[in-house]
């Protein structure tokens, strides 16, 4: 068997498919059957299969079956980090439907030699004593803007950017965002 040769990495956080309230907050679907088309062509767009993609919780609502279809038509190697909509049922369901390379509450990924991410769902603190410090990637807040939970924190959710981002434009965001 060949081995996988990974392309990019990307994360992204509150899809919220199959989501009817999510409707409500997202002006510019009529509906949850066009808001989940919409959302996984734009991830399909960005994401190819060998991609690895860290999603931070809160990919679907909805029944644990209608989870894994959905989580299924999305590409890339997929890693879940868990959210709060995340429950034991679903996690059950995409373990049995191998929907995820791996399924978490947080994890870490060493992104270059002077630069880490923590990735959570929930935006928190880290204790940084360092010139290059850990930066938390995270969803959940909704914001409409990167930087505005706590300090070393990057909402990514989809209210941020609508497909996944890579690490390397996150990595050059946090630089940017530094010099201001």
């Amino acid at each position: 068997m060949e081995a996988r040769k990974l392309m990019n990495r990307f994360v992204t956080s509150d899809l919220h498919l199959n989501h009817p309230k999510a409707v409500s907050w997202r002006p510019e679907f009529s509906s949850v059957e066009e808001m989940n088309e919409v959302i996984i062509e734009r991830y399909n767009a960005v994401v190819s299969p060998n991609d690895e993609v860290f999603l931070l919780g809160d990919i679907v609502m909805g029944s644990a079956a209608e989870a894994a279809g959905l989580v299924a038509r999305l590409n890339g190697i997929k890693h879940l980090i868990r959210g709060n909509h995340d429950t034991d049922a679903k996690i059950k369901s995409y373990i049995e439907n191998n929907s995820f390379e791996s399924i978490l509450w947080a994890s870490t990924v060493k992104w270059s030699k002077s630069r880490n991410f923590y990735l959570s769902h929930y935006p928190v603190l880290v204790e940084n004593h360092t010139e290059n410090p850990t930066w938390v990637l995270h969803g959940h807040t909704h914001a409409e803007g990167p930087f505005t939970a706590a300090p070393q924190n990057v909402h990514i959710g989809i209210e941020t950017f609508p497909q996944p981002i890579s690490l390397e434009e996150v990595s050059t965001l946090i630089l940017e965002y530094k010099t201001i």
